[in-house]
This record gives structure tokens, sequence and C-alpha cells, in this order.
């Protein structure tokens, strides 16, 4: 039985890709798991090096090609694809930690929760700086835990990057994403934890993030390059908790997630744009719609915005609001 379906979502991955697909440890978990390589229109040598690991591992690699269509057209297809009791992504410019996807592997072969949320690592390419995230020492592991009774401040942790979730949730019916749009998976995790009832923590780190790259998406820069993009994903986060497939009982869970979300818009504006006068008309086209449409969200959003605005008029950039929050936690 597969345990655990990986969907490797690649586009122009091959500088990556091989120390991505390398530290899955080749037939070490055979008949346990699925890699699968979701090539996402690439043009270079992507397509090739999946194919070598595939001829090498049959029994634990395989390729889907596909014309190019975003990242969350990749996880989708691996979606359909998956034939593992659970399903997680990897992106082809991280990797994982083999001992730590044992331990996953094992938990899998005794929990049914709809849910497995692991920690992470952070990989930074320009320092070569390692960072784990562990999980709160408060955090429940020893049983699966009803996801209403999940604790708010746990949020932060609920990310694409920790998340194995039952394949079957997702497929049926298929969760929708957002094509050609970075950013989505915050929204994959919006509507996969609204379809879950249960969830089980694993204090180990499987997910290994590379950090430091000017490219990413998640760079300051990459932030500001692709605002639209947030943008979109805001906006099908925010039609999404109206559209009555979000649950009442994750109502609080989704609101505070969108929260963050907004947070980080604004954030993206008024912080790491150093276009300062763009950055203050783009939070403040935001705060009007919400004050409009979401007024319950604009209230939650008021005081950050007026505090962020403020600053980005100082020309106070993230390092000086971070060294204020500081001096305000200490006083």
């Amino acid at each position: 039985m597969i345990l655990l379906t990986v969907a490797v979502p690649c586009y122009q991955s091959e500088a990556t890709l091989p120390h991505c697909l390398e530290s899955f440890g080749g037939d070490r978990f055979a008949g346990r798991i699925e890699v699968i390589v979701v090539n996402d229109g690439s043009t270079d040598g992507t397509r090739g090096i999946a194919l070598r690991y595939a001829d090498a591992h049959p029994s634990v690699f395989r390729l889907i090609d596909q014309e190019n269509g975003g990242h969350g057209a990749a996880v989708a297809a691996g979606i359909r694809a998956a034939s593992g009791k659970y399903f997680r992504v990897v992106d082809g410019d991280d990797s994982v930690d083999a001992d730590a996807l044992g331990d996953l592997l094992a938990l899998i072969g005794r929990t049914d929760a709809d849910w497995i949320v692991d920690e992470r690592t952070d990989a930074y390419d320009d320092t070569g700086e390692e960072r784990r995230r562990p999980l709160p020492d408060n955090t429940p592991t020893d049983r699966d835990v009803p996801f209403r009774d999940v604790p708010l401040e746990l949020i932060p942790y609920l990310t694409i990057h920790a998340i194995s979730a039952k394949a079957s949730m997702l497929a049926d019916p298929p969760v929708e994403l957002l094509g050609h749009t970075y950013y989505e998976d915050f929204e994959f995790v919006l509507k996969s934890a609204a379809r879950a009832r249960s969830v089980r923590f694993l204090r180990s780190g499987v997910y290994r993030y590379r950090l430091g790259n000017p490219a990413q998406s998640v760079h300051r820069d990459g932030f500001v390059a692709r605002y639209g993009d947030h943008d979109r994903v805001l906006r099908e986060s925010l039609r999404f908790m109206e559209s009555g497939d979000c649950p009442p009982e994750r109502r609080g869970y989704a609101e505070r997630a969108v929260d963050l979300l907004i947070r980080t818009q604004l954030k993206i504006a008024l912080v790491y744009d150093r276009d300062r006068a763009r950055g203050r008309s783009r939070a403040r086209a935001l705060m009007r719609e919400l004050k409009i449409r979401h007024p319950e969200f604009y209230e939650k959003a008021r005081f950050r915005y007026r505090a962020a605005t403020a600053l980005s008029a100082l020309r106070v950039g993230e390092r000086g609001i971070a060294r204020l929050a500081r001096a305000v936690g200490k006083g």
C-alpha cells in the first residue's frame, strides 16, 4: 500500500531538482511512497532529470508532463494522479529530510487523521544558516485532535510545507486552485482545511525550505513584483469564505488565516515596496475595499494599516519595524 504521494511541481528546475529528488533516499521507502514529478511545461533539462530518476527507481518516481499552468495546476495534477493514502507537496527547489520522512510514514501507519502537520527547516542560500521551526511546546502530539480544538496560535504552522492531507479528501470533489498564480499554496491550505475534521501533529522536520534567493517569490522583491498574484489569492480566499464551502466550525480558523493574509498584503505594500507612493496607494485601495465589502476584516486591519502607513511615510523599513516591535514588547 502506498502510504504517501508526494507531488513535486517543477518549472525550469534543472538546477535544483537533482538535490530535491536525491533527498528522498532512492529506494529506501519503495512500496510506501510515490514521488510524482509534475513538469509544468519546462523547456530546460527538468524533464530529463525526472526521467533519469524514474528509470533508476521506477517503484518510487514517476513523471507527469503538462502544458504550463502554474503551480496550482501542477498541484492539482498531482492530486488527480495520487494513489497514496496521504498527499503532500514538495517544490522542486526544496527537499526533505529522509529520516524525518521515515517518521512521517511510520505515523501514517497508525493514524487516520485528515491532516498530519509536521515541522520544517528553513535553509538560507545566502548565509548557509539552517533554522528549525518547531511546533510550540504545548502542541498535542499523542492523539488525533478534532480540527475545532486546534489552538488558533498554531495557525502560522499550518502551511503547505508542513501538511500531509488525506488524498481522498482532496480528490472528491477535486480541490480547485487558481492557475498561473503564485502564493496559491495559501489557497490550498484554506480549502483543504475546510474539509479536514481532525489533525495529528508530528515533531519531526520533514520539509527543508530554501530561502534567501532574490529570485524567489517569497523574497521581498518577489512579493512586490507579484503583488497582483497575492491580491488574487486574497480575493479568492475571501470569496471562498463567503461561498458556503467553509463550514461554520472552521470559520474561526479561516478568519484568522485570512487576517494573516491581509497583514502580509499590507506588509508588501507598505514595507517591502521601495516605491513608497505606489505602496501606499495599493494599501489604501485594499482598505477601501475591505471597508465596503468585508467590514469585519477592515476593523481588524485598521490599526495595523495606520501604523504601517505612518512608518512608511517616515521611510522606516522592515528591520526598523521589527526593532520597534521588539521595543514595544519589552516595554
